[in-house]
């Protein structure tokens, strides 16, 4: 899975590492409350460097497994950032993105 962070903010995102998580959702607004898939870290090239500089992208490459447990049919892959909600920002709604995905 390939997703863009992006910090749209004028001040740097973070110190060291800011946290996402991938996650499995039956519908298109993805929460805390989904199926966590895999979680990992945004990370700033040294502990005291920031990972988003302000208004800044960084990409993101993260294969993931999904569980046997999965039953096929139509779902939606989503990514939350600041998961743990660590960094104050001036938007907390624009956190989260998904696509639809079917399994077979």
């Amino acid at each position: 899975m390939d997703f863009t962070a992006t910090n749209q903010g004028s001040v740097n995102a973070g110190k060291g590492n800011i946290n996402y998580q991938i996650v499995l959702s039956d519908n298109a607004v993805i929460t805390a409350s989904d199926t966590v898939l895999e979680s990992g870290f945004i990370r700033g090239r040294y502990s005291y460097v920031t990972p988003l500089a302000a208004n800044s992208s960084k990409n993101v490459t993260h294969t993931i497994t999904l569980p046997a447990s999965i039953t096929n049919g139509s779902y939606y892959l989503g990514v939350i950032i600041d998961a743990d909600n660590r960094y104050a920002e001036a938007d907390e709604n624009n956190n989260t993105r998904s696509s639809a995905l079917i399994i077979q």
